[in-house]
């Protein structure tokens, strides 16, 4: 006779004989707890059973544990270019979000240069006030990088609206033809040479000029509109 313990999930966890060798002569009632014996299953010593084959409870017999279905093939490593690649593509955009953050410099028609930074945050109040003054406001008080309030009157707002407008849509349509110049590299080793603010080349240049050209265009559109509603 011996004597299997199993697991919550009838897995066989251990099998313990009637008699050990290593206690001659001292039955299992003296070698372990009764609450333990009674936990066990008995089984006579000719049953087949190994440790982690399965107890069927229904008809008492043990089998082995099924074999494991093949998993998915893992996933091949990508290839090093790109791997580099994707690292440079996100280079690119953090410096393009951070070039847009950094904002620029604005030549106002008051007779002053002054630089804005164009975070999120900052887009939101350029676009509040140039909206107030296209609602009729005459003025609106905002201030440059570091420096102090004060009232800017109407056009010095459309022209602080409209340079920040057109740098922030240069940086995104200059990404955008880096990117593609990026994806078209074929070497680690090259795609690494690349950095942003990098001159454009090729039909990536010629795309940013054309896409920038229609841009200022359509901006100076609406500005001119914006200035003969306003009188300015």
């Amino acid at each position: 006779m011996k004597y299997i313990r199993l697991n919550a999930s009838n897995v066989v966890m251990e099998i313990i004989p009637s008699e050990n060798p290593v206690f001659p002569g001292i039955p299992i009632e003296q070698r372990y707890h009764a609450d333990f014996i009674a936990a066990l299953i008995q089984t006579a010593d000719e049953t087949e059973v190994e440790q982690n084959w399965i107890y069927n409870p229904d008809d008492q017999t043990f089998s082995e544990p099924p074999t494991p279905e093949p998993g998915p093939d893992p996933e091949p490593e990508p290839e090093p270019v790109e791997v580099a690649r994707a690292a440079k593509i996100a280079e690119i955009s953090a410096a393009c979000n951070a070039a847009i953050d950094a904002g620029t410099s604005v030549d106002l028609p008051s007779g002053t240069r002054e630089s804005f930074t164009y975070t999120v945050a900052d887009q939101a109040n350029i676009s509040e006030m140039f909206t107030a003054c296209l609602a009729g406001a005459t003025g609106y008080i905002y201030h440059e990088n570091n420096g102090p309030c004060k009232n800017y009157p109407a056009a010095d707002v459309v022209a602080i609206y409209g340079t920040l407008s057109m740098y922030k849509t240069g940086q995104l349509t200059y990404h955008n033809q880096l990117r593609q110049f990026v994806n078209s590299l074929t070497t680690a080793e090259d795609i690494q040479t690349v950095t942003y603010g990098q001159p454009l080349i090729g039909e990536y240049l010629t795309q940013y000029n054309e896409l920038m050209a229609e841009a200022q265009t359509q901006m100076d559109a609406v500005l001119a509109k914006i200035s003969q509603g306003m009188s300015l």
